[in-house]
């Protein structure tokens, strides 16, 4: 009975915890799945910015937000991942776009974006508003988000594949919070001493 007991305080104070501190500190994996091309140069530019507004104003022509992240680099073919932590209580007016471009010897370019997890956009409006603002909403009740990289102008640099016109795949993962789990385990692990050192008493 009292183990029981031991292991319900335990789950409670885990519960009230969590509970106090969720949605304060957030932590997500962005990960680039970018392709191998089969013609054209192997590296790609790529760009991506997280941040805030109460409403989606894409498309359209507001003044653009502050980024609370933002990244720029090279991309080769494999995984790249990054690991951003922000503060947000809501991420209801939170958003994601990601852009990139393939440059050509020729000083052509391939310029591709990151389309929405729940669909495309026409390609008329990205030339138009660039990026599409991505909701990050949906990561309040699932652990991940993804979508395309894909291409609006320029040449196509998966010809003869199954995904022509897409370069890569991007990821929003959300990352357990640590404190909570270390936590929980730092109180199984008191309890479990406790019980331990009953036993040797009796």
């Amino acid at each position: 009975m009292r183990t029981a007991r031991a292991i319900l305080f335990v789950c409670l104070l885990f519960v009230l915890h969590s509970t106090a501190v969720a949605g304060t500190i957030r932590t997500f994996d962005i990960t680039i799945d970018y392709f191998t091309p089969t013609v054209g140069p192997m590296e790609a530019f790529f760009d991506f910015v997280m941040f805030e507004s109460p409403v989606n104003a894409w498309p359209s022509e507001p003044p653009f937000p502050p980024a609370i992240a933002e990244r720029s680099t090279t991309l080769l073919p494999g995984i790249a991942r990054w690991r951003e932590v922000i503060e947000d209580d809501d991420l209801s007016d939170n958003y994601f776009m990601a852009w990139g471009e393939i440059l050509y010897p020729e000083a052509t370019v391939t310029l591709f974006v990151a389309e929405p997890h729940t669909g495309y956009v026409p390609d008329w409006m990205v030339w138009g508003w660039g990026p599409p603002w991505i909701s990050m909403e949906d990561l309040l009740t699932t652990n991940a988000i993804t979508g395309d990289l894909f291409i609006f102008a320029g040449y196509d640099t998966q010809p003869g594949t199954p995904h022509p016109w897409t370069v890569g795949t991007w990821t929003i993962a959300a990352v357990p919070e640590a404190s909570s789990i270390f936590l929980f385990g730092t109180g199984l692990a008191l309890m479990c001493g406790m019980l331990s050192h009953r036993k040797r008493r009796q």
